[in-house]
C-alpha cells in the first residue's frame, strides 16, 4: 500500500487530468492540512489551537466554544481535527476572524489557549 501522500498524489493526478501532471507532483511535499486548505480554498479557512488531547480538549469543547461562545452556527463550521497537543479547526471564510477572536480571548473548557489562522 502507498504511504498517504503518494496515494493523495495519485488521486490528485486523476482529477487534474486535464491539467499538467506536474501541478499534480507538486503535492507531494504538502501536508495533508494544507492540501485540504487547496481544495477548499474558496469555503473554509483553518485555524490552529494550541491545546488537543493531553489537554483533554475535544471536538464537542471546540464547538461549544465557537456556537455558545462566539455565537456562530453549526453550519459554518466545518471538520475538527484533535492531535495530540494541538487541533484544527475548519470555519467557513466569512466567519473566520470572528471565530479567531471570540477563541483567542475566550475559553475552551475554562482554559486559555493559543489561536492562530493557517
Amino acid at each position: 500500500m502507498l504511504p498517504f501522500k503518494l496515494r493523495l498524489t495519485k488521486n490528485i493526478a486523476n482529477l487534474l487530468s486535464s491539467h499538467s501532471k506536474d501541478l499534480a507532483c507538486a503535492f507531494v511535499f504538502l501536508t495533508r492540512y494544507e492540501i485540504l486548505s487547496l481544495i477548499c480554498e474558496f469555503k473554509f479557512s483553518t485555524i490552529f489551537i494550541n491545546g488537543g488531547k493531553k489537554a483533554k480538549v475535544r471536538a464537542g469543547d471546540i464547538l461549544g466554544a465557537l456556537t455558545a461562545g462566539v455565537g456562530l452556527s453549526k453550519d459554518d463550521i466545518g471538520k475538527i481535527d484533535i492531535l495530540p497537543y494541538c487541533s484544527y479547526v475548519a470555519v467557513k471564510k466569512e466567519f473566520e476572524q470572528k471565530a479567531f477572536d471570540g477563541l483567542s480571548n475566550g475559553k475552551i473548557k475554562g482554559k486559555y489557549f493559543r489561536v492562530f489562522l493557517k
